[in-house]
Order: C-alpha cells, then sequence, then structure tokens
C-alpha cells in the first residue's frame, strides 16, 4: 500500500509540474520583458494547492502517510523557481528529472531513513540540472532558428551572447575596448539580398555610427553595429567572415551583449 501511494502521488505532482512548464516557453529569455518568472512561480503556487488536495482526496479510506499532501506545496515551487529565475530549461527534460525527484520523494515517505533518501533525492536532481545547463543553453540558441554564424574579424574575439525570441546577438570585442554588435536574424529585412544584390551593404545609423547589413549563406541577415568610438563598417565590409558555428559554440560564452530586440 505505501508504494502505491507513492506511486499515485509521484504521478500527481509530476502532473502539476508538467502543465506548469507547459505554460512557460520552451526557454527563457533573459531581457526587459522576461515574465517567465511571474508566469512561473504564479502557476506553480495553484498547481501545488490542486496537486495537495487531489491528494488529500485520494487518501481518504488509505493509511498513506499525511505528508504526502505537504510534497507538492513545497516541491512545485523548489523544483520551478531555477528554473524561471536563471537557469536554463528544457520543459521535457526537466519533467522527467524533477518528476523521478518527485517519484522518490513520495515513495521515500513512511520507509526507514525517509530524511536521507529525500535528500538524495533533491540533491540527484539538483546535480542533474546543474550537468545539464550546457547541453540546455546549446539548445536555446538553435531553438531560436537563426541561421549561426560567428563573424570573424583580426584583433576582436566573441565575449558575449544573447538568444531572444526571433534573433541572436554576439558581441565582439578587441583589447583596446572597441566592440560590435552582430545580430542575427532569419529575415533579410532591410538588408538588401537576392539575385544581383550585393550581399553587403552599409545601412543607414539608429543614432551613430552607420550600420553594416550582410547576406548570410543558409538565408537570413547579419546586422553589424559597431561601438561609439569604434571599428569602422566600411572596412569590416570587406574584413569580416563568417564561420558556421552550432549552439554548443556559442553556449561556452556568458550573457552581457549591449542591445536586446525592440518590443
Amino acid at each position: 500500500m505505501r508504494m502505491s501511494g507513492g506511486l499515485v502521488c509521484g504521478a500527481i505532482t509530476t502532473t502539476a509540474l508538467g502543465v506548469v512548464l507547459i505554460m512557460l516557453p520552451g526557454y527563457q529569455v533573459r531581457d526587459y520583458a522576461d515574465m517567465d518568472p511571474v508566469y512561473g512561480l504564479g502557476g506553480a503556487l495553484p498547481a501545488a494547492i490542486g496537486a495537495a488536495l487531489l491528494i488529500a482526496k485520494v487518501r481518504v479510506g488509505n493509511t498513506w502517510p499525511p505528508a504526502h499532501v505537504l510534497i507538492p506545496l513545497l516541491f512545485l515551487p523548489l523544483a520551478i523557481a531555477p528554473l524561471v529565475l536563471g537557469l536554463e530549461r528544457n520543459r521535457l527534460e526537466s519533467v522527467i528529472l524533477l518528476g523521478a525527484a518527485a517519484f522518490a520523494i513520495h515513495l521515500s515517505l513512511g520507509r526507514r531513513l525517509a530524511v536521507a533518501w529525500i535528500a538524495v533525492a533533491v540533491a540527484v536532481a539538483g546535480l542533474g540540472l546543474w550537468g545539464l545547463q550546457d547541453r540546455w543553453r546549446a539548445q536555446k540558441f538553435e531553438a531560436v532558428g537563426v541561421p549561426l554564424y560567428l563573424p570573424e574579424v583580426s584583433g576582436y574575439r566573441l565575449s558575449a551572447v544573447w538568444a531572444g525570441r526571433y534573433s541572436v546577438t554576439l558581441k565582439l570585442t578587441e583589447p583596446g575596448g572597441a566592440w560590435f554588435d552582430a545580430l542575427l536574424l532569419r529575415s533579410t529585412g532591410e538588408v538588401p539580398c537576392g539575385p544581383g544584390r550585393p550581399g553587403r551593404a552599409l545601412l543607414p545609423p539608429i543614432g551613430a555610427p552607420d550600420r553594416l547589413g550582410i547576406c548570410l549563406p543558409a538565408g537570413g541577415s547579419l546586422i553589424v553595429t559597431p561601438s561609439n568610438p569604434g571599428p569602422d563598417v566600411a572596412a569590416l565590409r570587406s574584413q569580416l567572415s563568417l564561420r558556421k558555428v552550432d549552439g554548443a559554440t556559442l553556449a561556452e560564452h556568458p550573457d552581457g551583449v549591449t542591445s536586446y530586440e525592440p518590443d
């Protein structure tokens, strides 16, 4: 009976966890418009209460430990919070990992050394989340759906990256402090691409200085916006080369670009 109770309660808690994660976007975009903490933590509270009430109802007539009712109230907020307050996430893999922890916790109740087994389950889940961060961060860049190319210019190195909702921004800096942002987009937009077009063109400035637009080999475009003072975009037009990369390459660098997507 104890095992069946743990399985039933674990399924309820895991289902509630999955419902909250389904409500969230596939990955977190850290910018001024990021509402994940509000939606995630706001959704975790009613989901936890609903799961606790359901567990309390199915416990009627059974001898399952009453602590089963408390588990979703404690577990859901603690499981959701890291995934909306800074850590990367993959919704499916998060449900599998954290759901396994929920089952382990419920199955531990009423057994010898229950506290120790619960501590082990929480520790394993936490280490699993931490260990999957690089993988999930790489998936985030690839999930944006833009062609991933790294601009290469002598003297400049990739120093920061950012994955948005429809674009990826790379920041390249040189030792003297000059830098430029490279915005990767799915569409060509204002960049003159197509047969008979130059493929690279100076674009009107937004503020200052001028910008450089580049058509990407796999479709889409890249817009270079230099710092002020910064590199000469006319020189970059001929000096800049492109290297195809994957999400894992970009995931090795921290967030820290200077521009974000407009509302």
